[in-house]
């Protein structure tokens, strides 16, 4: 989440800016992530170490303090960020997968939105298949299991046709509500 908000961002970024942006983006008490700032204000060392991100420049802080790094992302940066969109969205917690990629591909990027929509929806439609045909169980907390996922997969399936209704409204305009 740190470089795709670094790689998102219309301008380069302080560390301390990325951190927040993290936070407000994907974590805090009710984010998708629960990530704190703290998390990601420690990552963009480790990201600037790997060189998926730069400093691009500096600006002042308080008197007497160094000047605090500008942050961009690199090419390589870019290509991990466009990457790690593309992957395949697995189980368990594919839900949160995909909701994290959504909500680090670019604003407005819509055939990418699309594309996580699609491989979410793969990945459950793969699941719901075992679920249907997961072979002889005679214990009854397993069978019970089994009805509840079956549920939760169909569901999940809904919200994967109500979130390409919102992308596609969203690309013609449409107010969707």
């Amino acid at each position: 989440m740190t470089l795709a908000t670094v790689v998102c961002a219309p301008e380069p970024l302080t560390r301390y800016a990325v951190a927040r942006r993290v936070e407000a983006r994907f974590g805090g008490e009710h984010g998708i992530l629960r990530t704190r700032l703290q998390h990601a204000y420690d990552v963009v060392p480790r990201l600037k170490d790997a060189g998926l991100i730069r400093v691009v420049g500096t600006v002042p802080t308080r008197p007497g303090k160094e000047p605090t790094d500008l942050l961009a992302a690199t090419s390589s940066g870019v290509a991990d960020w466009r990457a790690w969109l593309a992957e395949p969205i697995t189980m368990p917690d594919a839900m949160t997968r995909a909701l994290s990629r959504l909500y680090a591909a670019r604003p407005g990027d819509v055939p990418t939105m699309l594309q996580i929509i699609d491989r979410y929806e793969a990945t459950l439609q793969a699941a719901v298949q075992h679920a249907i045909d997961p072979g002889e169980s005679a214990d009854v907390a397993d069978r019970i299991a089994l009805l509840w996922n079956r549920r939760e997969l169909v569901a999940q399936l809904q919200w994967c046709q109500h979130a390409r209704d919102i992308v596609y409204e969203e690309m013609t305009g449409r107010d969707p509500r």
